[in-house]
């Protein structure tokens, strides 16, 4: 039988936003993971692992890309998680805002 996990763990960090100028700003970000298993996993220690490699940082230093974004690091945690947790189903990423942003999957 399929049980589902559902995690959550946030961070503080800055970023530049090209129509804000040259100065960085910060958010709080809040990541939400789903993972479908049938026992019990690490997800919520494995995710808290992830999310202090860039609590306090500069996304655009540890993100490349279009990961600063917010659909972009929903996708960059959901390729750190599977490395470990091969059934993690989505990962969401919003901030001060009510604007979230995720992706999913289908696991078999």
């Amino acid at each position: 039988m399929n049980r589902y996990t559902k995690v959550t763990d946030g961070f503080d960090a800055t970023h530049l936003d090209p129509d804000e100028g040259a100065h960085l700003h910060g958010h709080r970000f809040t990541v939400e993971v789903v993972e479908q298993s049938e026992v019990a996993t690490l997800i919520e220690h494995d995710l808290h692992a992830i999310v202090l490699e860039l609590h306090l940082r500069d996304l655009g230093q540890m993100l490349v890309g279009g990961s600063q974004s917010l659909p972009g690091m929903a996708s960059w945690f959901m390729e750190r998680l599977l490395t470990k947790h091969p059934r993690v189903i989505s990962v969401e990423v919003w901030h001060d805002s009510a604007f979230r942003a995720g992706v999913s999957r289908t696991v078999r």
